[in-house]
């Protein structure tokens, strides 16, 4: 039934976000160095300020010296966003007394998810900040900070929800590299992409 479920979450997905997307969605990236590590996709970003579900300013100030997951999301979002926040919660829960890890979640629906509703949405999954940040700010910082992660993230009258986004989990190390990303939607890759953290969480 469980399998079921997340076929049907899939098409979703794909009929809200695939437009855009490149063709490796749905499967996770691990590509690996020639040591053997992870890859570095991306060696940095630039600097970002929003506010979090309580009221505080985010920065990357904040992921100094952490490996964190991102993603984009909205609170009434009617499709993907609740097999992701399922597996974004499964991260937050193996990862919750590792000082290490932060999870970065981004509304992308500027217009309606306000602070109180970001501070709602966390209370339903029983998570909090530090640990797990979910953000607000401007539409345009916020599809900007999309684009330099590679995910599409905008409004589209004829998505679910009224707006495309991607259902990617974005992988950045403690040096602030991208170094990987996966279907978060799917179970059987998010398990691939926590052994990846983990791997992570063994380099120097």
């Amino acid at each position: 039934m469980k399998k079921v479920l997340y076929i049907i979450f899939a098409i979703a997905f794909f009929s809200a976000c695939g437009s855009q997307e490149d063709n490796r969605e749905g499967i996770i990236i691990h590509e690996k160095a020639a040591d053997g590590g992870l890859r570095i996709l991306k060696t940095s970003f630039p600097d970002f300020a929003f506010t979090n579900q309580n009221g505080d300013s985010v920065t990357q100030e904040d992921f100094k010296n952490k490996i964190y997951v991102v993603d984009f999301f909205f609170t009434r979002c009617p499709s993907i966003c609740v097999p992701m926040a399922i597996q974004m919660k499964r991260i937050y829960t193996k990862y919750e007394g590792n000082d290490r890890i932060r999870l970065l979640s981004h509304s992308i629906d500027t217009r309606n998810d306000s602070i109180p509703d970001l501070k709602e949405y966390e209370q339903k999954l029983s998570v909090a900040a530090p640990k797990w940040n979910f953000v607000t700010g401007s539409y345009e910082e916020i599809t900007r900070m999309a684009k330099e992660y590679m995910v599409p993230a905008n409004v589209d009258e004829n998505a679910p929800g009224g707006y495309n986004h991607s259902g990617k989990f974005i992988l950045i190390d403690r040096k602030g590299q991208m170094r990987g990303f996966c279907d978060g939607t799917s179970e059987e890759t998010v398990d691939e992409f926590i052994k990846d953290i983990d791997e992570l969480l063994d380099e120097r």
